[in-house]
């Protein structure tokens, strides 16, 4: 297994290709897609995933209940937070044009929305706090990074990680992570 400083970084590419892979995104930002995930179909539940990795709110907050397994430093609570809250948001006014309070920015990317807080200008004093658009970026990449390698030893290949990434095997998905 090679050294994780050194791993992690190169599986996170390897994810954002899988995830990103022939996709559009309404935001783009440093070469870096910040998008939400597709609309999904009709009859099955919205989706709060967020981001260059697609991770979910139900994830971010499995992170922030099991911090210490995940190694993630404490200091990232705050971040952990942010993206809860995002991911509510998502899940309350994603496909949801009539509800009170919608927004297109919280909704699916295809639907012109997507950018979450980001396009937020309420949220814009949250996101100075947290020391600006950079910094969330760089979390939400640190913290991924720690799921990614809690996957990878706890499967102890990247075949693993990415099946336990996935919730089952998925063939497909598997081809644009390892092409």
């Amino acid at each position: 297994m090679a050294e994780p400083s050194t791993l992690a970084p190169e599986i996170y590419k390897r994810f954002e290709q899988a995830e990103t892979k022939g996709t559009k995104a309404s935001l783009k930002e440093g070469g870096e897609y910040w998008r939400r995930t597709l609309a999904p179909e009709k009859g099955t539940k919205g989706s709060s995933a967020y981001g260059p990795v697609q991770i979910t709110g139900d994830l971010f907050k499995d992170v922030k209940d099991r911090r210490v397994q995940f190694g993630v430093a404490k200091s990232d609570e705050k971040f952990l937070d942010y993206f809860i809250s995002q991911a509510k948001e998502f899940l309350k006014y994603g496909n949801e044009p009539k509800k009170k309070g919608y927004s297109k920015i919280y909704d699916y990317t295809e639907k012109g929305g997507g950018q979450g807080f980001f396009g937020d200008p309420t949220k814009q004093r949250l996101i100075d706090e947290l020391g600006g658009k950079e910094a969330i970026k760089a979390a939400y990449e640190r913290i991924a990074e720690r799921i990614m390698m809690k996957n990878y030893k706890d499967s102890g290949t990247e075949e693993g990680a990415v099946r336990t990434w996935r919730g089952a095997e998925d063939s497909k998905y598997s081809d644009r992570y390892f092409n």
